[in-house]
């Protein structure tokens, strides 16, 4: 791998990129990649330290987005409402889905992808809160053992014993972005 790098040191990478795409330039150099401008590369940010609990701000609006910097406080009944209404959907589902799609019906997404789950009782359920934020819901509560993650390239999810002993005792439990409901 080293060899062939090290054969276009002479030459403009952007020319090369270029000409394997199929487009010819007569100049040599570009003036804008490492090679033709090395005195103008982009140095990278320092690293940061790691977020450890993603948490959410009150949506503004449909899009809204997660924010890491502030924390949102949930309490054990609001944690344990979301945990319930993620299992009940994926239960609903016949554990036949994604976490992904499982994340869009309890949005209340109308991608044409789960048309046919509009109709269970789960679809929109969690509509106040990003699909972003719902698929992490999911991956904690994978990670904590109440879903099963799945195998292979596309992994169907699924209720563990752990999370149908859950919907039985509705033991309290805490997931990072889960909100009270009057904010």
């Amino acid at each position: 791998m080293l060899q062939y790098a090290s054969r276009f040191k002479k030459h403009c990478y952007r020319s090369f990129i270029l000409r394997y795409f199929g487009e010819w330039s007569k100049v040599q150099d570009c003036g804008n990649c490492s090679r033709c401008a090395p005195d103008r590369r982009v140095e990278l940010a320092p690293e940061r330290e790691p977020i450890r609990e993603a948490t959410v701000l009150p949506p503004s609006r449909p899009s809204a987005s997660i924010s890491h910097a502030t924390a949102v406080s949930s309490t054990p009944e609001d944690s344990m409402v979301v945990a319930l209404k993620v299992l009940s959907c994926i239960l609903r589902a016949k554990e036949q889905l994604g976490r992904g799609k499982i994340a869009k019906i309890l949005a209340g997404s109308e991608e044409t992808s789960i048309q046919d789950f509009r109709s269970l009782s789960t679809y929109g359920i969690l509509s106040s809160y990003p699909i972003r934020t719902i698929t992490e819901m999911i991956d904690h509560l994978i990670a904590e053992g109440y879903i099963d993650a799945g195998q292979g390239l596309r992994p169907v999810i699924g209720v563990t014993p752990k999370g149908r002993q859950f919907l039985k005792d509705r033991t309290p439990i805490s997931i990072p972005g889960a909100r009270s409901g009057s904010e």
